[in-house]
């Protein structure tokens, strides 16, 4: 078995499962299974075996966290753009202007090319890989939203997954959706938290004020041989909104 090195720090799971919220998806699997991993692939004395046993720490610890943030965060729901706010998935690439791009990245690696635009509130993945074109976009802009290739969509609220595949290139994608309204002290924790992560990792980062206080889009992207995952973090200050989603594009 083999663990992509970008999994290899646990303080990066502990953040990552921190932010992912109370539940598990077939994503978040992928981390908390690492600990174990380690275990069973590891010989006694490797270098990764403690690796293995401080990720499992943090996955503990993180269940202590969530718990306590999870009564932090029983406040009344505030009102916010939720009910335009979507996300839609193409089997085609999408032109840079369907967003407000402030800042962008390309990844060339092995067999695939993967880009991601970051805007205001907004973002778009496109992936590429023997000839098939897939895009990924969330919005909150639903009268000028594209319609052309599009296979799937559907309003970000609450909790979703979804997940397509290419049978004729071997490609498969996933996507978990997670929104919450926070209360403000537990906002402006997890608005710290996200810009130190996104520092110590080089991700995306787009920050905007709006009348509340600051703002923050981020797009974490990891990288290995046949598959490409990327973390997106959309924080409202004037409606305490988090939105977050996690991606995986994959080939055989």
């Amino acid at each position: 078995m083999v663990v992509h090195p970008v999994y290899c720090n646990p303080d990066r799971v502990l953040r990552f499962l921190l932010f992912r919220g109370s539940r598990t998806t077939p994503i978040t699997e992928r981390l908390l299974g690492l600990g174990a991993a380690h275990r069973t692939y590891r010989p006694a004395g490797d270098p990764l075996s403690d690796i293995g046993a401080r990720a499992e720490r943090a996955v503990a610890k993180v269940r202590e966290v969530l718990a306590e943030r999870r009564t932090a965060m029983n406040v009344p729901t505030k009102p916010n753009n939720l009910q335009t706010y979507q996300v839609l998935f193409f089997d085609r690439s999408l032109h840079p202007e369907v967003i407000p791009v402030r800042t962008k990245r390309v990844v060339k690696h092995g067999a695939y090319e993967f880009e991601a635009w970051l805007g205001s509130g907004s973002h778009a993945l496109v992936y590429e890989h023997k000839g098939l074109s897939a895009s990924e976009l969330v919005t909150d802009q639903d009268r000028h939203s594209p319609s052309a290739g599009l296979l799937s969509a559907f309003l970000a609220a609450g909790e979703h997954e979804f997940e397509h595949t290419f049978p004729k290139q071997g490609v498969t994608y996933m996507l978990s959706v997670q929104t919450e309204t926070l209360a403000e002290n537990v906002y402006a924790s997890v608005y710290e938290e996200l810009m130190e992560h996104g520092r110590e990792t080089s991700s995306l980062i787009h920050q905007w004020s709006d009348d509340a206080g600051p703002c923050l889009s981020m797009i974490d992207i990891q990288r290995a041989t046949r598959e490409v995952h990327a973390q997106v973090y959309h924080l409202f200050a004037s409606q305490g909104l988090v939105v977050r989603t996690q991606s995986i594009f994959e080939h055989a």
